[in-house]
């Protein structure tokens, strides 16, 4: 697949992992030049009802939450039959891959990951979203030194996917805390669990509880004692073991209240670490007596406390040797306890055949699904609709006919109202003023505002503006404005010319916005902006002033062609409805290039 373009921009350059969810490739964005990640979800997970509306939902919400070390998640699109999640690029490695290639972490390594990937998992709980997948696989070490914590809360979708709940069990099994594994929906609480987890394998280069099946996993995180760090190596202070006990505790009730608290005392033992500074557990000021410093090779043990421990911990690589008779029951149970979790997420009701919503209010459609058992989830965007007014269903996901489980979400897409507004008289106001005009009725002003000399209209006043007041334009359109400068007018008369551009849109594969710029005697202006769809051709008919005259076209603010009509001496005697014609444009040309 590398080299195939998605949705006329995204060119994948490189594969960088396969999942049993998606594939993750490495992209270009043709048009902006920047590097990109597309997560092409496998197709047979992403027809099944359900699914990928909620990554959608899951996507949005996520969007929202910024974060130097959380992934940016920009967007999920559909293209040639494949559905993909976009993202930023992070470029690096994951930590299992680090540990394979590296081994363990050394201390204050491992403490200062963990420390990053919990500011970011801080950002996330304080947008009310569970993480839910946290492990090797999940974060990343960049190449400039730094974690990226990725595709936080997808876990959620797979609750609409019976294939990908089963799939991504192995890969989630060795980070799930017992409440999940025993039928739990992952919360704040196991976040921190798997935070502890991932500690614990940084510092060891294993996992705490290693097993062939996702059961046998699943029975060691709920009946195996905490595997002591300083009983695998020697090197970890005691406070460090002390807290990774502490976020792995079998009771969420006794773990860290919050990703806050946790980070305090990794802050406090990462301090410690670069300063040799003595430490107690729990991280508070203690007689000196009872100090244990945290730099390993100045620890003073008392052999009385450190038999004890030893003796303590005989059995903490694997099940007490009381629980070894009901361990065989427990790893067969095993299996019904993994099961009792996943059987929300893959247990559905029959199918049922999405009704029509579209032309309904959403009050009306929201009660349609209500009564069948569905939900409506009504997108942040909206459309403009000539047909439907304000507040009206225009489309809808899944469309009507379509199966969908009980209890589902359909998405739908309300009418902003008529695509088109009239424009106002602007003349003799200041901008400020035109501004918020123009606002209320969802247009803008210009960025591309035209200072020229005029005798009528004092400094800052606008003099005339483009598209003329009574005209109807497409709503969020901008008006270009000429303000007074300030100068007298030069009474001497200026040629004109009027123009006729027929602009070809081609070589796109979505909607873009075009936006076409007039330079001649007067200067620079905006002389068209709208969005529209691949093939469309339209015309431009502007006077312009002087011979030199060139008119730019864009999409999306990139510049893919340059026209200059002829001049009049070289065009011959008629003047009105001289054209250039831009169309065909493969890629952005240079400024100033000739089409």
């Amino acid at each position: 697949m590398i080299g195939q373009v998605f949705s006329g921009r995204y060119e994948l350059v490189e594969e960088t992992d396969v999942g049993p969810v998606y594939e993750t490739f490495k992209a270009k964005d043709k048009l902006s030049g920047k590097e990109c990640t597309l997560r092409l979800l496998k197709s047979e997970i992403a027809r099944e009802p359900g699914f990928l509306p909620e990554v959608r939902a899951i996507v949005e919400e996520v969007a929202d939450v910024t974060h130097p070390n959380l992934e940016q998640l920009q967007g999920v699109l559909s293209d040639q039959g494949q559905s993909y999640i976009l993202s930023e690029f992070t470029p690096g490695a994951s930590l299992e891959d680090r540990i394979k290639r590296l081994s363990s972490f050394s201390v204050p390594v491992a403490v200062g990951t963990v420390v990053e990937v919990a500011e970011a998992v801080s950002a996330l709980h304080a947008a009310g979203i569970v993480h839910g997948d946290i492990s090797g696989k999940t974060v990343f070490a960049t190449s400039a030194d730094s974690i990226k914590v990725c595709v936080p809360g997808l876990w959620r979708a797979y609750g609409n996917s019976a294939r990908a709940a089963v799939s991504a069990l192995r890969s989630m099994a060795p980070y799930l805390a017992p409440e999940v594994t025993a039928g739990g929906m992952p919360g704040f609480q196991s976040d921190i669990y798997a935070m502890g987890v991932l500690l614990w394998q940084l510092l060891t280069g294993r996992l705490p509880y290693p097993g062939d099946t996702p059961s046998a996993i699943a029975v060691k995180h709920a009946t195996a004692p905490y595997p002591s760090l300083r009983q695998v190596t020697s090197s970890v202070p005691m406070p460090l073991d002390k807290i990774v006990e502490k976020a792995m505790a079998k009771e969420p009730a006794a773990r860290y209240r919050s990703v806050e608290d946790l980070l305090r005392d990794l802050r406090l033992l990462a301090e410690a670490l670069r300063f040799g500074k003595p430490l107690t557990w729990p991280l508070q000021p203690a007689d000196a007596a009872h100090v244990d410093k945290v730099v390993p090779e100045m620890n003073v043990a008392n052999p009385k406390r450190e038999k004890s421990t030893a003796k303590r911990s005989d059995t903490s690589d694997g099940v007490p040797g009381w629980l070894q008779g009901i361990a065989y029951i427990a790893v067969g149970m095993a299996v019904l306890v993994i099961a009792a979790w996943f059987y929300f997420n893959i247990h559905k009701p029959k199918p049922l055949h999405t009704p029509n919503l579209v032309g309904k209010s959403q009050l009306e459609a929201m009660q349609d699904l209500q009564k069948m058992g569905l939900k409506l989830r009504i997108l942040p965007r909206k459309e403009a609709s000539e047909k439907y007014g304000e507040g009206v269903v225009v489309s809808q996901a899944p469309t009507a006919g379509e199966d969908v489980l009980e209890h589902s979400y359909v998405e739908a897409v309300v009418s902003s109202g008529s695509k088109f507004v009239t424009v106002p008289s602007l003349k003799g106001k200041t901008v400020e003023e035109c501004r918020d005009l123009l606002k209320a009725i969802n247009l803008d002003v210009s960025d591309q505002i035209e200072f020229v000399a005029n005798n009528d209209y004092q400094r800052g006043f606008v003099v005339s503006q483009e598209p003329e007041a009574e005209k109807k334009v497409t709503r969020f359109s901008r008006v270009k404005l000429r303000v007074a400068s300030g100068e007298h007018q030069d009474e001497s008369p200026t040629s004109s010319e009027r123009y006729t551009l027929t602009v070809a849109v081609k070589n796109v594969t979505s909607p873009v916005l075009v936006r076409v710029d007039l330079s001649d005697a007067r200067g620079n202006r905006t002389v068209h902006e709208d969005t529209h769809s691949p093939d469309d051709t339209f015309k431009v008919s502007q006077r312009a002033y002087g011979d030199d005259v060139t008119f730019k076209v864009y999409y999306d603010n990139v510049l893919v062609k340059t026209v200059r009509p002829p001049k009049p001496k070289e065009r011959g005697p008629k003047p009105e409805d001289t054209a250039g014609v831009a169309e065909d444009a493969p890629a952005p040309a240079a400024d100033g290039e000739q089409p």
